[in-house]
């Protein structure tokens, strides 16, 4: 069986293809359970589908998925080609720092990945979907993690976008977030499936692009009645 450093080296022969990397970070706590999680598992299936009938985007776009409760699980970034979304269920509480590091850990370990094998890329996206708060996170922690985003939006290395469905509290996950990119409510949970087309959307735009093109991501608004 090939290492992973091994297997990256072959992939990245095969396909020296610029890397759109993408990390989703879904709050799987008990709250979430109904429509909310399935609305996110059709979701993630309907992404797949939908970046991969984007050729260059195809090529592009790796993703990588963090899902959190009182505790995280993450899946290390893949092709879309390659990607298969898990099942995900819905338990227990909310530690929204710890996601968060794990995402942008993952992040900056894939681009030095990226930065070995000679192979270009584009600011990641990271997307962070909640219906809670932060019940099992110390203060310090989440200071810990707002100053760390702030450091990392303002040296242009995530775009790091946040979004609360029905009962999540915007007021602290505004508190950790950047003042440029507040987080935004959408509302219903049935709006999960627009939202993942918003972010299709936005591999696509940006697959089509050059690293370190500037770059106005389409209103998340003309999505969510989708």
């Amino acid at each position: 069986m090939l290492n992973s450093s091994l297997d990256d080296s072959v992939q990245f022969a095969e396909n020296p293809e610029p890397r759109c990397p993408v990390a989703v970070i879904v709050d799987v706590s008990g709250s979430m359970q109904g429509t909310p999680i399935q609305a996110v598992n059709n979701s993630l299936v309907q992404f797949r589908e939908e970046v991969s009938r984007d050729m260059l985007a195809m090529l592009r776009a790796e993703i990588a998925l963090v899902t959190f409760n009182h505790d995280v699980e993450w899946y290390d970034f893949t092709s879309i080609r390659d990607f298969a979304p898990p099942m995900l269920r819905a338990y227990g509480g909310t530690k929204i720092s710890l996601a968060v590091n794990t995402a942008l850990d993952l992040l900056d370990t894939r681009k030095q990945v990226y930065r070995e094998n000679g192979i270009s890329y584009f600011r990641p996206i990271a997307l962070l979907l909640t219906d809670g708060r932060p019940e099992h996170d110390t203060p310090e922690e989440l200071v810990n993690v707002q100053e760390r985003l702030m450091i990392e939006e303002e040296s242009r290395h995530v775009a790091f976008f946040a979004f609360g469905v029905e009962g999540a509290d915007i007021p602290s996950l505004t508190r950790i977030m950047p003042a440029n990119r507040p987080p935004r409510h959408i509302g219903d949970s049935m709006q999960i499936a627009g939202l993942f087309q918003w972010l299709s959307n936005s591999v696509a735009k940006i697959s089509t692009s050059n690293p370190g093109d500037r770059i106005r991501l389409d209103s998340v608004d003309d999505f969510l009645d989708y």
